[in-house]
């Protein structure tokens, strides 16, 4: 620091300045606070790329660099509160990058307070315009990372993640909170967030039912002007909602990638978040991996009946792809749906990383699986009668149940020409599940 606070550094472009210090247990020690300006408090036009590791850095410090065009900030801090976000904002209104990342477990993120609020006259939502922003990222506890989003005005094109790691389960009643009609969202969001307690960044749980309708209601503005598009592909990979585009989707109102952890409020979190929002709801092509499972130190994944409603939610999808045991929901929402077809525009099913052969500590069930997804398939009240290509990647199947696949692809699917596909699977047949449990008698 004694070289920055006393030399004048006038081509400088990028500069990453971390001061993260550890104990001999390997705790981070708090953030450093820099006492003198740096480079000799003289203004440095040309530096383009900031990022600070463990500081707090004052405004009057970002604004020796005016011609900033990305800062990443990873458990630092600038801001205490939103007028000192919104000055910060107003200072670098040609920023193209924002990263905020809060680390869960550094002591050096939970010294500061930060305390965020939308109010109608001083600070109403959307009241920060950032057309310039081309990526954000947030990662944040829940109502932190949900009312910085909703300040911002920023293109639907920009790249957005919005995540975040410490979750509070509370399973009391959240119908009060979402009455509210999402058309009306500058004024909804005053009322949620000035009854929505917040310790900001000081390290307490904070309970996902106050940041779920800030969010909800958030992300319906951000994405309102692109009426008309969609997302090609949603992944749901626990709670998180990864939707991305290429340049040869030619939705050019929609982010390259948008990423985003959806609070839980029950088992229609997803349904309830994104039940407004078209460029999700008209996506073709869903891909679903199993929910992990929870841990003290990390979200909850999805849970079941949270996984029935996603299928409920996007039934009109073309293409469905299956990681692992999101296939036992598969089957059961297609159960829980008959007679009618559970996917009745489907036309692509892909089943990825699952155990489908006979096991012989639960031989049953393996069994069961493969009789329920035959029935799904090609039986009377099939989850779609538009279903040409099944593909089974990196599986381990019965040989028997492969050759009863094979059938069922050629008489029973209405669409001619319907095809089947085992890639990199591995057979089992009956010779070597006897060899195998005979070993281990």
């Amino acid at each position: 620091m004694d070289i920055l606070n006393t030399h004048d550094a006038p081509l400088l472009g990028t500069l990453l300045l971390s001061f993260r210090r550890y104990t001999a247990r390997e705790i981070i020690l708090r953030a450093y606070t820099p006492s003198k300006p740096l480079f000799l408090g003289h203004s440095l036009e040309m530096l383009r790329n900031v990022a600070f590791v463990d500081a707090i850095v004052s405004l009057e410090c970002l604004a020796l660099f005016p011609n900033l065009r990305s800062l990443e900030l990873i458990n630092s801090m600038v801001w205490h509160n939103t007028a000192e976000f919104l000055a910060f904002c107003r200072t670098f209104p040609r920023l193209e990058e924002l990263v905020f990342i809060y680390d869960r477990g550094a002591a050096s993120a939970r010294q500061y307070p930060v305390t965020i609020t939308i109010d109608d006259e001083k600070a109403p939502a959307r009241c920060m315009p950032m057309r310039g922003l081309k990526k954000f990222v947030h990662h944040a506890p829940p109502v932190h990372m949900a009312r910085t989003f909703a300040l911002l005005d920023i293109p639907t094109t920009a790249t957005v993640m919005l995540s975040y790691d410490d979750d509070r389960w509370t399973h009391g009643p959240v119908e009060a909170a979402l009455d509210a009609p999402v058309d009306g969202w500058p004024g909804v969001l005053a009322n949620l967030l000035d009854a929505a307690p917040v310790n900001g960044l000081a390290g307490a749980m904070i309970d996902p039912l106050d940041a779920f309708p800030i969010l909800q209601t958030a992300l319906h503005a951000h994405f309102a002007d692109a009426s008309g598009q969609r997302f090609p592909t949603l992944l749901f990979d626990g709670r998180e909602l990864c939707a991305a585009i290429t340049e040869n989707d030619g939705e050019a109102s929609l982010p390259s990638y948008f990423h985003m952890t959806i609070p839980y409020i029950g088992a229609q979190s997803v349904e309830t978040m994104l039940g407004n929002s078209p460029v999700f709801l008209k996506t073709p092509s869903l891909i679903v991996k199993p929910p992990h499972p929870s841990n003290r130190n990390s979200i909850p994944g999805l849970l079941a009946d949270e996984v029935y409603h996603v299928f409920r939610l996007f039934s009109g999808v073309a293409r469905l792809t299956l990681h692992s045991y999101a296939l036992y929901r598969f089957i059961e929402h297609y159960k829980r749906v008959g007679p009618k077809p559970a996917f009745p525009n489907l036309e692509s099913l892909r089943i990825v990383d699952m155990n489908l052969a006979q096991d012989i500590n639960d031989p049953d069930r393996p069994r069961l699986v493969m009789n329920d997804l035959l029935c799904a398939l090609f039986k009377p009240g099939r989850v779609s009668d538009w279903l040409e290509y099944i593909v089974f990647e990196r599986c381990t199947i019965n040989e028997a149940d492969a050759a009863l696949l094979r059938k069922g692809v050629d008489t029973e699917l209405n669409v001619e020409g319907a095809e089947l596909e085992f890639l990199t699977c591995t057979m089992v047949t009956d010779e070597m599940f006897a060899r195998e449990y005979k070993e281990d008698e």
